[in-house]
């Protein structure tokens, strides 16, 4: 199999790389090496390259910073995936694309399954779920869209390595009990992908890992793998709020799980616990950490 991954630098991006089959020929292109919202270079990266399938995990991931820049998540997370799917019509790949949970409100209540109709509350929800009907409108039948929720890895920032950063402060820390999710190991993930790319999945589907967590839960969590392996010394004060407590311009879904069954039944696999994507991202951190003071 011949592979193309846009966002190569990102967490997902590196993922990917680093858990690509064996027989891949993979081809991993960052921002600066490939611009997918320049229509040209697009083209001549795949027209360059005979690939069999394209894995797109780049995006304009900033939640808050989408709402100020709309003309960048929108050129990004929208624009970009639709140029992609056209190149990839035109030179025979099928496309991999990676979407969000944010395309939901939340009102549901109970997980949402891919038949369960969007509605974004923001700018970057709305500009992901154009994305995801411009690629299903440039490629039908070849291409295979995929929502995830709250993923994290050692690399970059995300909910994880923010905590333990703020965690390692020593400050007593304020997080929500109201937003509730599935927090996603960037290693689950890229290990569906790679199941959804090698057997030409198509349609739209979900991907997390199993069970469901508040926020101010999945922070306690944190604390306590990171304890228990020795990435904090010291135990810190996490106290809950409401996400009322802290005023915002960015509405977000206060439940937002995905229901993963059917693409579960379609890969033939299943997801692991969110504690144990969880404990894996934290060992990958010790790990560097240790490295760099080796």
């Amino acid at each position: 199999m011949r592979a193309l991954i846009t966002g190569a630098n990102g967490q997902l991006g590196r993922a990917l790389q680093r858990f690509a089959p064996a027989e891949c020929r993979l081809a991993a292109f960052s921002h600066v090496e490939l611009d997918i919202t320049d229509a040209h270079a697009v083209e001549a990266a795949l027209a360059a390259g005979r690939y069999d399938v394209l894995i797109n995990a780049a995006a304009y991931t900033n939640v808050q910073a989408s709402e100020r820049d709309t003309e960048r998540a929108y050129r990004t997370n929208a624009l970009a995936p639709g140029t992609i799917a056209r190149a990839c019509a035109v030179h025979g790949v099928h496309l991999v694309h990676v979407s969000t949970d944010f395309v939901f409100d939340g009102a549901k209540g109970a997980p949402y399954t891919p038949e369960d109709a969007p509605a974004p509350l923001n700018v970057y929800g709305a500009s992901k779920l154009e994305g995801e009907r411009n690629v299903a409108s440039a490629l039908p039948g070849r291409a295979c869209i995929v929502r995830t929720s709250w993923v994290h890895s050692a690399d970059g920032a995300n909910f994880v390595t923010k905590m333990l950063e703020r965690m390692a402060a020593g400050a007593p820390l304020r997080v929500v009990t109201d937003e509730v999710g599935a927090p996603t190991s960037a290693h689950s993930l890229a290990r569906a992908l790679w199941r959804c790319a090698s057997a030409r999945l198509n349609g739209l589907h979900h991907w997390s890992d199993a069970g469901v967590v508040s926020r101010f839960d999945y922070a306690r969590a944190i604390a306590s793998i990171a304890g228990e392996i020795g990435l904090l010394a010291a135990q810190p004060e996490i106290v809950p709020a409401r996400a009322a407590d802290f005023p915002s311009s960015v509405r977000r879904p206060t439940y937002s799980v995905l229901d993963t069954r059917a693409t579960q039944a379609a890969l033939g696999i299943a997801p692991p616990s969110w504690q144990d994507g969880l404990r894996l991202t934290l060992q990958d951190i010790l790990e560097r950490k240790l490295g760099r003071n080796t």
